[in-house]
């Protein structure tokens, strides 16, 4: 990827988070990027190419972070990862995190392309196959409530409307018997 590409994606993330990914034309992305619009065609095709682009690094990062909990051997220590886990992605890119939330509730064509079925089974996966090592009596149960609560702590770190998260991890932390 070129210097200008990688311009083109920060800037069009930037503004997607800022003023929504309707609100952002690809003639504002041009002129903040310091590049012609045609640039951004040329590259990306459309708006919608650069939505897809993002997503699918931020997709690719997201694999990559599920996969850092997949390494760690002991199932307590996997599932206090796992607790910190939307904190701790969200902190390494909180733009990107406020375009995926945007763009959730943007219309039914955008979330219909963008939900990552793919992750989202993985991601259960990793979490019920650590309720089953830690004994849990009803692993696949507490894996759809441990996400229903990380999907819950998105939603709230990523519109700064959750001031106790480290009060609630350790919450979570003494009932599921990790400390």
């Amino acid at each position: 990827m070129t210097e200008k590409q990688r311009k083109i994606l920060d800037i069009a993330l930037e503004l997607f988070a800022q003023d929504g990914y309707n609100s952002t034309s690809t003639n504002k992305i041009a002129q903040e990027a310091g590049v012609s619009e045609g640039l951004i065609f040329k590259h990306f095709g459309s708006k919608e190419g650069l939505l897809d682009y993002l997503v699918e690094e931020g997709v690719a990062l997201m694999n990559e972070e599920l996969d850092n909990l997949m390494r760690i051997e002991n199932s307590v220590d996997r599932l206090k990862a796992t607790l910190r886990f939307p904190k701790a992605v969200i902190d390494k890119n909180p733009a990107y995190w406020k375009v995926q939330m945007s763009i959730k509730f943007a219309n039914h064509e955008i979330v219909e392309k963008y939900h990552n079925s793919s992750f989202m089974g993985k991601a259960m996966g990793i979490i019920s196959e650590t309720f089953e090592e830690l004994n849990f009596e009803n692993p696949q149960m507490e894996t759809q409530l441990l996400m229903q609560i990380i999907a819950s702590f998105f939603m709230s770190l990523i519109n700064d409307e959750m001031e106790n998260y480290a009060e609630m991890v350790s919450f979570l932390e003494k009932k599921y018997n990790l400390i």
